[in-house]
């Protein structure tokens, strides 16, 4: 049984995406817990620690350049990531919301998943 769990945060995700996650989770040794919008990922956050925290820049908000959610869920572990304790990362489909991530300290990027997952 894996002892690593990682946060997934995404939105606009079809059942096969979903699948995938969880394949990505097996093969580099994470459990999955997935979300598609702010709330939950919150809760989530809430409930428990997660060793890795993966998500939409602008979670809840396809195509804005709004990345509050990045923001308020960073803020909420950047304590444990700066401690190396979690990682965490904001993706997102607009390049820009990268950028503006990055402009403020988020950890941002585009490194897909199970790349993330490995490093």
């Amino acid at each position: 049984m894996t002892s690593k769990s990682v946060l997934i945060g995404l939105h606009n995700r079809t059942p096969e995406d979903h699948a995938d996650c969880k394949l990505i989770a097996v093969v580099t040794g994470y459990r999955v817990v997935e979300v598609e919008d702010l709330p939950r990922m919150l809760e989530q956050i809430g409930k428990r620690q997660f060793d890795a925290y993966y998500m939409d820049a602008n979670l809840g908000k396809s195509g804005s350049l709004d990345i509050n959610p990045a923001r308020q869920v960073y803020e909420l572990v950047k304590s444990r990531v700066e401690k190396r304790e979690a990682r965490f990362l904001a993706v997102s489909g607009n390049p820009l919301a990268v950028r503006l991530a990055q402009a403020t300290g988020i950890p941002a990027g585009s490194t897909d998943l199970y790349t993330f997952l490995k490093s």
